[in-house]
């Protein structure tokens, strides 16, 4: 079953109320130089009538970044966004309006190893990211010499979503070590996704299922009163990193 697709709204204490989350966040390359800091500012407010449960998640980002890193500002913008999530009447969640799609499956949580689509299946020496997702790979019979990676663009709660590419590129191309390190950011937001909604379902008392729905949970923790932001901002990094890393990808 899909992880509270049709829990009732009885089963969760409801609650009206605002809170904001403050987190600060060292940015670092692959090779462990200070990008920056990122300081990230979540308004957080949800409200229950009859029919409906809706949480509105405001998320400020703000970045500065240390000197000699500017190059970096192309990547690492101020934004800021609002995402209104909805439980209706209807059993159903939605996201800004739009029905939600995504669930995730263990297979969706594995990270990419063991061999490369890009030589027939063969083993290979170096790989990185999230299978199907965003990954890179070394086919050389040593590291470095020539890698192949295929990204999409966005993620959210349709799943992988967007345009879609893939190349191959040299070590020593100069966004090599970028977007390796955004495509391994994007398998640890999958991690930290995971982690967050097996710590959701215990949460509400279910039992750990196959498949997780990231926005129900969303939806009946915070509006229940509980913490349920690591969902939030699991599924909102790993949207950031891929996206970086497509980026990256399309200009290399």
């Amino acid at each position: 079953m899909v992880l509270l697709a049709s829990l009732p709204f009885s089963a969760i204490a409801a609650k009206t109320n605002a809170e904001i989350i403050e987190k600060t966040q060292v940015l670092k390359t692959l090779d462990g130089n200070e990008i920056g800091v990122e300081l990230q500012t979540l308004n957080i407010s949800n409200e229950k009538s009859k029919n409906t449960t809706k949480v509105t998640i405001v998320d400020i980002r703000k970045y500065t970044l240390s000197p000699g890193m500017e190059n970096y500002r192309e990547i690492y913008k101020d934004k800021q966004t609002t995402t209104v999530f909805e439980k209706k009447q209807d059993g159903n969640y939605y996201v800004n309006g739009k029905l939600n799609t995504l669930t995730l499956t263990k297979e969706q949580f594995q990270k990419f190893a063991g061999t490369s689509p890009s030589n027939g299946g063969m083993s290979t020496m170096e790989f990185g990211g999230t299978r199907a997702s965003c990954y890179y790979d070394n086919y050389e019979s040593s590291p470095g010499g020539t890698y192949y990676a295929a990204c999409y663009e966005h993620f959210d709660s349709d799943g992988v979503a967007g345009d879609n590419i893939s190349k191959y590129f040299a070590s020593t191309n100069t966004y090599a070590s970028d977007y390796k390190m955004y495509a391994n950011a994007f398998a640890n937001d999958i991690d930290d996704l995971n982690a967050a909604c097996v710590a959701a379902a215990i949460a509400l008392g279910l039992a750990i299922p196959s498949i997780f729905n990231p926005i129900a949970l969303i939806v009946e923790l915070i509006a229940g009163g509980a913490i349920g932001y690591d969902v939030y901002s699991a599924l909102n990094n790993a949207d950031n990193d891929i996206n970086r890393a497509y980026n990256t990808l399309f200009v290399m």
